[in-house]
């Protein structure tokens, strides 16, 4: 499964980015797309990604 809008970058998820991520991976998603509606999102949802 491969969920098209992650919006990882909000600061709701700020102190529990890495359970989300977790609790996808074992509910079966197999990719994300990281969502930034700015410069300063995009950057910071690259970075997420290259972890």
């Amino acid at each position: 499964m491969f969920d098209i809008g992650v919006n990882l970058t909000s600061t709701q998820f700020a102190t529990d980015r890495d359970k989300v991520v977790k609790r996808a991976r074992e509910a079966g998603v197999t990719g994300m797309l990281l969502t930034g509606t700015n410069v300063l999102e995009s950057q910071q949802a690259q970075r997420l990604a290259e972890r």
